[in-house]
């Protein structure tokens, strides 16, 4: 039989039981690092050092933190990989030692977190291909930037038009701008093939956005410079110019040896001369019949 049930009045809620029930908004980044909470009494904004450490006005509400990672509210620490290493951020360091260590691709250190560089990576929660795409990208680009310099010296070469000293100082930077960063990303690749990051559809997305258009970039200034290389090797080939001389000439002045020997910038003598030939006549000589036939037989005039 259905028992009608009577309204019961709402019980006052303790300030614990408000406090565990209060709304928050969360604010963050492209990291998922919180950097800052709002409820009804205003915002409390987040601060972290490069290691993850937070510090805040308030105690926070939300155990999420650095990364979006799951944090300990009492001891501050990271549970990562859903409990299985246990990160501490004041000590920068891992409380347990990577089973793949010293010999696997843990690394030597057992307990390092994100290989020591923890601004260009993040937690190791997931393996990511990301990491390397982003390396290849960046390497293509810092060879493309230094042959733009290479291509512009070339094209001068060839022409045989001196530019100024200040030109050249700006060209030997640009070159040097891109191959600096060749060197530091090829050793950083076996790095990056091991580095973590979080598992998570938004940040998928905004290195792809990222890693995207600088592939944009990267391919129009190859198509410029692909055109502007045919241009100077087409011309080089009219003027009788070594191409491969040009090239080793243009890598001289890109790179700055001509600037710190004080030497002017480089030439390429052509092996045809740039101005056309004269065109001559061809007269026809008037001899003699007899002088000639005397001179055929060794006979002197004089003695005839």
């Amino acid at each position: 039989m259905p028992i009608a049930r009577k309204p019961q009045p709402a019980k006052p809620s303790s300030a614990a039981d408000a406090r565990s029930l209060r709304t928050l908004l969360l604010a963050s980044d492209l990291q998922r690092s919180v950097l800052a909470e709002l409820d009804r009494s205003g915002p409390n904004p987040f601060a972290y050092s490069p290691y993850g450490l937070q510090s805040a006005p308030r105690r926070a509400g939300t155990h999420l933190g650095f990364n979006g990672q799951f944090k300990e509210g009492t001891t501050g620490w990271y549970h990562l990989g859903n409990g299985h290493r246990v990160y501490n951020p004041v000590l920068m360091r891992f409380h347990s030692p990577d089973r793949l260590s010293p010999f696997g691709k843990g690394g030597l250190n057992a307990y390092a977190y994100c290989s020591g560089s923890p601004v260009n990576r993040v937690d190791p929660s997931g393996r990511s291909w990301l990491a390397l795409l982003g390396s290849a990208v960046g390497s293509f680009l810092n060879a493309i930037f230094a042959g733009t310099a290479i291509s512009r010296a070339a094209a001068y070469i060839v022409k045989s038009e001196p530019q100024s000293r200040m030109w050249r100082i700006g060209n030997t930077m640009a070159f040097w701008g891109g191959a600096s960063g060749l060197p530091s990303r090829a050793v950083g690749l076996p790095d990056n093939i091991l580095a973590r990051m979080p598992d998570t559809s938004s940040l998928l997305g905004s290195n792809l956005g990222v890693i995207g258009g600088q592939g944009l970039t990267g391919g129009g200034a190859l198509l410029l410079n692909y055109s502007s290389t045919r241009t100077w090797m087409s011309n080089a080939a009219s003027n009788g110019q070594s191409r491969w001389r040009v090239l080793w000439e243009a890598t001289k002045e890109a790179s700055g040896w001509n600037l710190l020997r004080g030497q002017p910038q480089g030439h390429v003598p052509g092996r045809i001369a740039n101005t056309p030939l004269e065109v001559g006549t061809v007269e026809p000589r008037q001899i003699d019949p007899v002088v000639q036939g005397q001179e055929i037989r060794g006979v002197n005039s004089t003695n005839l």
